[in-house]
């Protein structure tokens, strides 16, 4: 009676801490200030939500800095007009084709003084931000790939970072000396601050399509899909790129565009997500892909011995798949693919339980593999959570090896090189892990094709997407947790694409006189 009355005080005495924590958090998360959550922390040091208030507390100081440079440099912008040209040189030029890895260097500067490099861009209706202040040399010359900030919105030298640290100011609206709208998306704007003036200014333009390249939307009955290419060429190596589980092709119409850019016929092919195909992934045909590439072939200005497919994450498990079921497709690049087939994405709860193939073949499913039911992740999508990890759906499932085969993808009869990209930091799914168990397979059975793998050690899922220098210091506050640090993600993201071309161009060689 006695062990039990203490047990009793004990889990009471528990249940009212958690209680109390808890309360605590609720009040920090409310107020979203420095003193809410070291008051939690306080109490609570090395509570359950300790690495969470910490890095909330990083969060805010980070935006309070930011936030003060960015307005100081609004208030300089609309009083200060004197300009100094020639200070900021941008190498290759002032306009590149998006993927071109750029320089930025200050030149002609007092020597041995402190200069402020201030960043902005137009995204959506308003300006993300960043700066970095340096002291220049003694030749008055700073170097944005050797110097690294005084202070800034990053702090290692870093080509990139000027680029990649760009975020919204917390004050929604600002009274901005330009309007927004006016400006492109793809115009970066910088200004160089000495002693609260302004001495210089200059923009990079990143263009997304040459002045070459022609766009044909297509939707028939046999595809769906942007078609750009080259105008008055022929015998044009064809990239068939496919989207995730985005579905459409909005997110990979960008990405054709460049490609076509370096000389290539590239069709953003959309299989679900848009009419009239399928709302989501689930079920959807193979058949469907064969009458794409078949179509496709028929192209007058298309060499058809030179078929390329390219895909990511879900898309990059397709391309795989598809290569591995057509003789006439000649080359693969995955992106952070699987090595093995999943299940549909659940689109309703009942799904979770009873999941549908992702694809089929002559009406039937392929076999697939199923998530493992983790129904506290699932839970996390109807709640304000942030950062939810994935892997706990693959993860265990992949590592049973025994139970693997049936869904393989028979990776050893592609019928040409493959290159292989993932992130080894990646949290959505294990795909660094399952293109080394691609690389094993094809090992031990003698594949005759070039295999490349490109792994990068501090980038996660979004190890490569469209290369227009976007910022990746927000992929932190994400709904799903993506994986890799802000510099990581940002230079895997500029290498892999160019590896990418470097790739087709390898083995693709595109003619481009």
């Amino acid at each position: 009676m006695i062990k039990t009355r203490i047990f009793l005080s004990v889990m009471i005495l528990f249940l009212f801490a958690c209680s109390a924590e808890k309360s605590l958090i609720k009040k920090a998360r409310e107020q979203n200030t420095i003193e809410g959550y070291e008051q939690y922390l306080a109490g609570y040091e090395h509570g359950k939500y300790a690495k969470e208030a910490i890095q909330k507390i990083r969060d805010i100081q980070f935006s309070q800095m930011r936030d003060s440079a960015f307005f100081s440099f609004i208030h300089i912008v609309k009083t200060d007009n004197v300009v100094q040209s020639g200070a900021i040189r941008i190498d290759p030029s002032n306009e590149v084709l998006m993927g071109t890895p750029v320089g930025i260097e200050l030149h002609h500067l007092a020597p041995n003084q402190e200069f402020t490099l201030h960043a902005c861009r137009r995204q959506w209706k308003g300006f993300i931000y960043a700066f970095a202040a340096f002291q220049s040399d003694s030749n008055g010359k700073i170097c944005l790939d050797k110097a690294c900030p005084i202070r800034g919105t990053y702090k290692e030298a870093d080509p990139l970072g000027i680029f990649w640290s760009m975020s919204w100011p917390s004050q929604k609206d600002p009274e901005l000396p330009f309007v927004p709208e006016e400006s492109n998306e793809n115009t970066v704007f910088f200004c160089v601050e000495s002693d609260n003036r302004i001495i210089a200014k200059e923009k990079l333009e990143l263009i997304d399509k040459g002045s070459h390249i022609d766009t044909e939307n297509i939707n028939n009955d046999t595809l769906t899909a942007i078609f750009h290419y080259p105008h008055n060429r022929t015998k044009l190596p064809l990239v068939i790129l496919l989207s995730g589980s985005e579905g459409g092709y909005r997110n990979i119409s960008k990405m054709a565009k460049i490609i076509a850019s370096n000389g290539y016929a590239v069709l953003a092919l959309a299989y679900f997500g848009l009419d009239p195909l399928p709302e989501h992934l689930e079920k959807i045909p193979l058949e469907y892909f064969y009458g794409a590439i078949d179509w496709m072939k028929k192209e007058s200005n298309i060499d058809s011995t030179n078929i390329v497919i390219a895909g990511g994450s879900r898309g990059g498990e397709l391309a795989l798949l598809l290569a591995s079921q057509r003789k006439d497709i000649k080359g693969v690049i995955a992106v952070e693919p699987s090595c093995v087939l999943w299940q549909g994405l659940p689109h309703n709860p009942l799904n979770i339980f009873f999941p549908k193939p992702a694809w089929t073949l002559n009406g039937k499913p392929l076999p697939f593999l199923k998530h493992k039911c983790h129904l506290s992740t699932y839970a996390k999508f109807g709640s304000n959570a942030t950062q939810i990890e994935l892997m706990v759906f693959y993860k265990d499932v992949i590592e049973n090896r025994s139970k693997i085969e049936p869904a393989w993808i028979k990776v050893e009869r592609i019928n040409g090189p493959i290159l292989l990209i993932a992130g080894k930091d990646g949290r959505l799914w294990p795909s660094y892990s399952m293109c080394q168990m691609m690389e094993s397979r094809l090992d031990s059975l003698n594949y005759r094709f070039p295999v490349e793998c490109l792994y990068y050690e501090n980038a996660g899922h979004y190890v490569t997407i469209t290369p227009d220098l976007s910022p990746t210091i927000g992929y932190k506050n994400e709904q799903i947790m993506v994986g890799g640090t802000d510099s990581g993600n940002a230079c895997a993201q500029i290498d892999s694409w160019n590896r990418m071309l470097d790739f087709l161009n390898k083995y693709f060689p595109a003619d481009r006189s």
